[in-house]
């Protein structure tokens, strides 16, 4: 899982907790078996145990064409749109094709590396350890901006005191999370796709008032 990426999911004194953490005990009730989840200390370091086979799936996860080479993925369970975290002082944009020569901070081994290096040739993707890494770095003004969920943007910033950033991009497609089942177990592929389709939509729209909130300003 990912250890460090709150609301989906984060490890807490040995505790996994998040949206993902929800997920994960309807697959356990379903299936009437523990799923163990391995503590790794960052999600580069769980795209390696899945790619070497220690692990049977990854939760919450951006299929890629890489990510495909090793992994089975199923239908996506949540959707959501990325984000350009820039310093306050900064024009708003619209598109990301428009800021030439640009250095981009992005957490490494996330699939938005692999997705933006292949649909915006006209920026640098920095890869950083963690978020608080990449946005020290437009704080410094090391890069010009940070990509991150909006999701996760919205819940970190709301924890902290964040008034040096705005949000000076949005992305026009959305992206989606899915599981991702090592591929060479074809019959615990099929299971996680009919428990994802037996999922009522009343108890996903439940896990998403529990960890999400919203908030409008001027």
């Amino acid at each position: 899982v990912d250890p460090k990426w709150m609301p989906f999911s984060a490890i807490v004194d040995g505790k996994y907790i998040g949206v993902d953490a929800d997920y994960i005990d309807i697959f356990e009730k379903k299936l009437g078996i523990q799923i163990n989840i391995y503590n790794t200390q960052s999600r580069s370091q769980s795209i390696g145990f899945a790619k070497a086979k220690k692990c049977d799936f990854l939760s919450m996860a951006v299929q890629t064409e890489q990510r495909s080479e090793y992994l089975n993925f199923t239908q996506p369970y949540f959707y959501f749109t990325n984000v350009l975290v820039t310093k306050i002082n900064k024009r708003m944009g619209t598109d990301l094709k428009y800021l030439k020569n640009k250095k981009i901070a992005i957490v490494r081994d996330y699939a938005e590396a692999e997705l933006i290096k292949k649909k915006y040739p006209n920026l640098e993707v920095i890869e950083v350890e963690n978020m608080q890494d990449g946005l020290d770095k437009v704080e410094n003004q090391d890069v010009y901006g940070f990509v991150e969920n909006s999701v996760v943007i919205d819940h970190y910033f709301q924890k902290e005191d964040y008034v040096k950033f705005k949000i000076g991009h949005y992305y026009s497609e959305k992206s989606d999370l899915r599981l991702g089942v090592r591929n060479d177990d074809i019959i615990l592929y099929g299971i996680f796709e009919k428990i994802l389709q037996d999922i009522p939509l009343q108890e996903q729209r439940f896990i998403r008032s529990k960890w999400f909130s919203t908030r409008y300003s001027e």
